[in-house]
């Protein structure tokens, strides 16, 4: 049973209301014109009703009466239409598969955001507690009524967070490259993290078969010594050639027969890549992600990291992230209708943008461009092979060199 006890705070600003009232407002005009106008229709009238005619007044009170119909009836429409999600349809569906009704009845009537749900949810599993939630959605829940969640037991409640990391891929890619990382710019995080390995000239990027496999296999213990060593210039001490080895064992533990002359070959790619992963400053954090990522939608994010140029996630992911579009505690430049959308949703708009004109990166930009019309006045050129190259004109650059 949840117990949510209710605290106040100072009122913020809530960008997704302000978002739908802007969407609004025409009709709120409408009506509010509609009333005035009947309010000083009847005023007029009261006034000079001794001077008027009785057709004339007659006429007046028609005229009243129609406008403050007319208002009333708008007001009772716009009640009856269905409230427009600030949530993607498909994830309304993900929410009432794995959520109870009442938690999709309030999301549905208090028009909550992704960024409350994420609120809710921790609320509600008591990991989080009333008084931490924004205030807007406190104010959500206090109307809607909070003892209607009494019976919701937090022990069936999945977390939201990695339900959308396994259906999402750009909102699992923006958790990928949201952390910080030194000597690099943030707004250009996103192209670091998804472009060459540790700055590396002629280095892939993350985004290779192996990689998935690799990062999910690697323990803790494993990833602390490896990333010691590589700090401490200690990489090819015996200790960690062992641990690279045994890893290397249970990366390969489930593949059918191999001879030694191709397994010996496999070991140094393996080595080389592990060597260019932890090259690239990966925290434990983002290694984990890798436990919501499935084959299938791996080997599709590398085949379109590969395509045209190569780097083409680094391109995409770069422009999203430099614009805020993935991060839901952005409410002003989120775009969940982006950020949100499934493995099907995002598959099927690549086949549509085939065959690639620009690289699969920018046809797939294009599909997206409506969207990104606000971001134009400060991210200027949305050209994104020239916003790459003049990304990494400014990083550093390494030769390959592991001696």
């Amino acid at each position: 049973m949840v117990n949510i006890q209710p605290v106040y705070r100072n009122t913020q600003v809530n960008y997704s209301q302000a978002t739908q009232f802007s969407v609004c407002q025409p009709a709120l005009s409408l009506i509010i014109v509609s009333v005035v106008a009947a309010v000083l229709a009847i005023v007029a009238l009261v006034c000079s009703q001794s001077l008027l005619s009785i057709e004339l007044g007659t006429a007046l009170v028609l005229v009243s009466l129609i406008l403050f119909a007319s208002a009333m009836f708008m007001i009772y429409k716009m009640r009856q239409e269905p409230k427009e999600l600030l949530i993607p349809k498909t994830i309304m569906e993900l929410i009432q598969e794995h959520y109870p009704s009442i938690v999709v009845d309030f999301i549905r009537d208090q028009e909550v955001s992704i960024y409350e749900i994420h609120h809710l949810i921790s609320i509600l599993n008591k990991t989080s507690v009333f008084d931490k939630a924004p205030v807007y959605l406190q104010e959500k829940l206090l109307q809607f009524g909070i003892e209607k969640f009494k019976d919701v037991h937090p022990s069936k409640l999945p977390n939201f967070e990695e339900i959308l990391l396994q259906h999402c891929p750009l909102h699992w890619l923006g958790r990928l490259v949201y952390p910080m990382v030194s000597d690099v710019t943030p707004g250009t995080y996103g192209y670091y993290w998804c472009g060459p390995l540790g700055l590396y000239e002629n280095a892939p990027s993350l985004f290779e078969r192996r990689s998935l496999l690799l990062l999910k296999k690697i323990s803790f213990g494993e990833f602390a010594l490896l990333e010691d060593g590589l700090k401490k210039n200690t990489w090819s001490s015996s200790e960690l050639v062992q641990i690279r080895q045994n890893l290397f064992t249970r990366y390969y533990a489930d593949k059918e027969e191999v001879d030694e002359a191709e397994l010996n070959a496999d070991y140094e790619q393996f080595d080389s890549l592990l060597h260019l992963i932890f090259s690239h400053k990966l925290s434990w954090k983002q290694v984990q992600l890798f436990q919501y990522m499935n084959e299938s939608g791996w080997d599709w994010l590398c085949d379109f990291d590969s395509q045209g140029e190569g780097f083409q996630l680094s391109r995409l992911v770069g422009l999203l992230h430099s614009s805020w579009a993935l991060y839901e505690a952005k409410e002003q430049f989120y775009l969940p209708e982006v950020s949100l959308l499934t493995w099907e949703e995002l598959i099927e708009m690549q086949l549509l943008s085939k065959p690639a004109k620009h690289g699969v990166a920018k046809d797939l930009c294009n599909v997206f461009e409506k969207h990104f019309q606000r971001f134009r006045q400060y991210l200027g050129s949305l050209d994104l092979n020239q916003r790459f190259e003049n990304t990494f004109l400014n990083y550093p650059k390494y030769h390959l060199d592991r001696e």
